[in-house]
């Protein structure tokens, strides 16, 4: 069995309780690294907008676990976080962060858009973990299409790990 370029032993189904906390723990973390180095992202790529001092960041990959069971989960891929709500870039203008972007995504539990798709999911019978992410991470200019080629091919640094 492989997680990423890391080669696990094969399991018994004994050893799997054992084995699925520090699975789900290192994703937890793969995630969290991949979120902080996006949020960093120092790109500037044309047709979106990333300026911190706006409180204008990419919002992307959360990975929901609270109030979610230990069973098959879901990844819901949007195509772009749209443009911040006035709140979220005032939060954001003071804690350009990773950790305020979940505090904001926390926050905003209603948004039609989330609990729209976390009904569709549950109907779906996914009552596991769920990844959110969007082809785009970082808003569009103003009355501009999203550029999906510069936003999707984020560099490759950012995804890859060396896991020897």
């Amino acid at each position: 069995m492989y997680f990423g370029a890391k080669k696990l032993k094969i399991i018994d189904i004994k050893e799997k309780e054992e084995l699925e906390p520090m699975v789900a723990n290192e994703l937890e973390k793969e995630i969290r690294r991949i979120g902080e180095a996006l949020v960093n992202c120092s790109n500037n790529c044309a047709g979106v907008v990333n300026d911190k001092s706006k409180g204008i960041l990419p919002r992307c990959l959360v990975l929901e676990v609270n109030n979610r069971k230990k069973s098959r989960g879901a990844i819901i891929v949007g195509i772009n976080p749209g443009h911040a709500k006035e709140w979220e870039r005032r939060e954001f203008r003071s804690d350009p962060t990773y950790d305020a972007l979940l505090d904001c995504w926390n926050k905003n539990e209603i948004h039609p858009y989330r609990r729209r798709l976390s009904h569709f999911i549950k109907e779906m019978g996914f009552s596991g973990p769920i990844l959110w992410t969007n082809l785009a991470k970082c808003e569009t200019e103003k009355n501009r299409r999203i550029p999906l080629r510069p936003c999707v091919f984020v560099p490759k640094s950012i995804y890859t790990r060396n896991w020897n």
